[in-house]
């Protein structure tokens, strides 16, 4: 594999905290969608993370090869 230029590599990473009533959808969504995202052309790395201590926080930790990738995305 050619690795990519760090330069042109998009990383995206954000928490969010959901509705403590609302997890159970929340996970099923995100869930989906990263099955989907992973699924796409020049997507390095894709994460889902929860919070060991706020039940409802996640993470969300994408990296695209590059700016076309996360243009797609």
């Amino acid at each position: 594999m050619d690795y990519p230029k760090q330069s042109e590599v998009q990383q995206l990473v954000f928490s969010a905290v959901c509705a403590e009533d609302k997890v159970a959808d929340f996970i099923k969504l995100v869930n989906e969608n990263q099955v989907a995202t992973r699924k796409e052309q020049g997507v390095l790395r894709c994460e889902f993370m929860r919070d060991k201590e706020v039940k409802n926080k996640f993470y969300i930790n994408d990296v695209y090869l590059n700016q076309a990738a996360w243009d797609f995305h």
